[in-house]
């Protein structure tokens, strides 16, 4: 049994390993393991060939004892285009209820069957099978291959990997043409084909890569990659401690080649570090998924040699199945966290602001401006700038967490929050400033609204709002999970910020000097 003595094997990253990976893509299983194994894989099977979709809700206290191996749950789940909601909000019943009611409000289809094609020079070379919802069907040696879905909504996101044929691109064409066709079955029963065709310019240099880079597509195949081998690798090939020095090593080799292939930047001082335009970000992100994601288990602070460490192998799994599922723009909040000073809201901040269309034309133009809510100025991740007498509205993509500080007059600890003593803590939404810190939490979990319904967004979950008390110490499980959130810090083994990109900055120059570029 996985649950038997469970603590030491969480105390040991090789054997902590085994805890999120799947059963289902684990081999040479014996005894209760190879029965959960092969039981889990015929469900997934079964459901996905008669077009099931299984959804999984868990409910258990902040840091549960048990272990619930969600790693296993959320392969039924991804293998039947479903989705794994693990609630550990004291207020559950606002995000449960939400979470019900996000796949009868939303547009969706179902018996789905997803495929791409390309023009001449090049292929589909997988569609990241440990990741991608659904199974997937070869296409032969000259075919394509195809992904039959039980459901697709407007949060369903496919990682299609392209490779050159052999023989490269035409000499002849200056674009490649991209086409994804996805058969669906409507709500009323209708059967439905949507064709998106793309064509795309040939690049004649590695700087026109470089230039025309998506920055959140590049990190979120980052993340799919990376999450995708420690899932597969049951047997030892890939650890946290390989897997965080192979993203440093992508991120070395990336920023090595515009040094050498593009002009500015080769005849640039090499003392200077230089970062593509679109890709200004990637070391953040990289220094970020490594912490946030990827950080070995360390016991916690505060507690006994014998609790489980953080994060256990059910919080890793399941953010590796969130972030293997995410829509691109997704990925770096499930990595970096946006932080918000909320105790004085000034410059209009909760307000709602309405922008003018002087000077806009197109419908396309006027479609995009809407009324929102105006969001206050942002905080580093950091625990020096987490001031003890200042409230904070902290956004992990997962859950919305209203941090008060352990120096906050009690004034305005009344004015934002109330309390019960059998519910616990809440925003107040019996003051301004209380209503303020709630439009603001509305403005977060919708900022990225494409489907119906009252709060429905294209998040991988409805993020709950915790309260989260400070009192000095590390001891309650929310408390140190923001602590935890404070990437910019060094943790877990890594540097923070500045000393990662000084590191990072002499591999470069080292593979430079070397013209070196695995």
């Amino acid at each position: 049994d996985r649950e038997q003595n469970k603590l030491p094997l969480y105390m040991n990253e090789i054997s902590e390993r085994r805890l999120y990976t799947p059963l289902q893509l684990q081999e040479k299983l014996e005894g209760m393991d190879g029965q959960a194994s092969a039981f889990y894989k015929r469900l997934g099977e079964s459901c996905a060939r008669n077009r099931v979709s299984v959804d999984i809700v868990m409910h258990t206290s902040a840091k549960p004892m048990a272990f619930l191996d969600i790693a296993t749950l959320g392969e039924v789940c991804r293998a039947t285009t479903g989705d794994f909601l693990w609630i550990r909000a004291p207020q559950w019943r606002e995000q449960l209820l939400e979470e019900l009611c996000r796949p009868v409000l939303s547009y969706h289809g179902v018996d789905a069957v997803f495929k791409v094609r390309c023009s001449n020079g090049l292929e589909v070379k997988s569609y990241f099978d440990s990741t991608a919802p659904g199974l997937c069907i070869s296409g032969g040696i000259v075919g394509s291959p195809e992904l039959e879905l039980s459901n697709v909504q407007p949060s369903t996101t496919i990682a299609v990997e392209l490779e050159h044929r052999v023989g490269g691109l035409p000499q002849n064409v200056s674009r490649v043409y991209l086409q994804a066709a996805l058969l669906y079955t409507t709500p009323d029963g209708r059967r439905r084909v949507r064709v998106s065709t793309l064509a795309l310019g040939k690049a004649k240099s590695p700087q026109d890569v470089l230039r025309s880079t998506d920055f959140a597509s590049t990190i979120s195949l980052i993340a799919r990659r990376t999450a995708g081998s420690l899932r597969k690798s049951a047997d030892g090939e890939t650890t946290l401690s390989s897997a965080r020095v192979e993203l440093v090593d992508q991120l070395c080799n990336i920023l090595a080649c515009y040094r050498l292939k593009s002009g500015e930047a080769f005849s640039a001082p090499p003392a200077q570090l230089l970062l593509p335009s679109k890709l200004q970000l990637l070391p953040l992100f990289v220094s970020c998924y490594n912490k946030n994601l990827l950080r070995a288990s360390v016991p916690t602070k505060g507690a006994s040699r014998s609790s489980i460490p953080t994060p256990s192998a059910d919080e890793r799994a399941y953010k590796f199945f969130l972030s293997s599922a995410a829509i691109p723009g997704c990925s770096m909040l499930l990595a970096h966290p946006n932080i918000f000073a909320v105790d004085s809201l000034d410059n209009g901040a909760g307000e709602w602001v309405v922008p003018t269309l002087a000077g806009v034309r197109s419908e396309m133009e006027q479609s995009s401006y809407h009324a929102h809510i105006q969001l206050p100025q942002s905080v580093n991740p950091s625990i020096a700038c987490l001031k003890d007498h200042k409230v904070y509205l902290i956004d992990d993509g997962i859950t919305l967490y209203c941090y008060v500080g352990r120096d906050v007059p009690a004034e305005l600890r009344t004015e934002l929050i109330e309390s019960d003593v059998d519910r616990g803590c809440w925003i107040s939404s019996s003051s301004d400033a209380g209503n303020s810190l709630q439009r603001l939490v509305w403005q977060l979990r919708t900022f990225t609204n494409v489907s119906g319904g009252s709060e429905s967004t294209v998040r991988p979950t409805y993020p709950s709002t915790i309260v989260v008390i400070s009192h000095g110490s590390h001891r309650d499980p929310f408390d140190n999970t923001i602590m935890k959130l404070m990437v910019d810090d060094s943790m877990g083994g890594e540097r923070d910020y500045s000393d990662f990109l000084v590191g990072v900055h002499k591999s470069v120059r080292k593979l430079v000097d070397n013209r070196v570029i695995r």
